[in-house]
């Protein structure tokens, strides 16, 4: 997932992590929350051998490439295997689960075979 290392200013972002319990962590890794409010900043995304089920309950981060992509407001998010940047404007509220690819995979009988965009 995406790590935002913001300059000690409390006031412009936060990130908190808290692993998932121990009778979900068969499937629940840990659970992300993310807070930004203040002038854009960009970040470069970290791939991470997880899915993630996110939230984005204000203004959606930007995937800044060609063409740019505005993330939805919630999706399943697949495994990424290249970095890329992500660039944050505005007000930021997002809500993040990472999950065990494998196991959600079986469990929602979803399909991670890659797919382009």
């Amino acid at each position: 997932m995406l790590f935002l290392y913001l300059e000690d200013d409390i006031e412009m972002g936060s990130i908190n992590m808290v692993k998932g319990d121990k009778s979900d962590a068969w499937l629940i890794r840990r659970y992300e929350a993310y807070q930004f409010k203040g002038p854009s900043v960009s970040d470069k995304f970290s791939p991470r051998p997880f899915i993630y089920l996110l939230f984005h309950f204000k203004d959606r981060p930007l995937i800044t490439q060609e063409p740019p992509i505005k993330l939805e407001p919630f999706f399943v998010a697949p495994i990424v295997p290249e970095a890329f940047t992500l660039t944050f404007e505005g007000e930021l509220d997002s809500f993040a689960i990472a999950c065990n690819a494998t196991v959600f995979s079986r469990l929602f009988g979803v399909d991670l075979s890659p797919v382009s965009k």
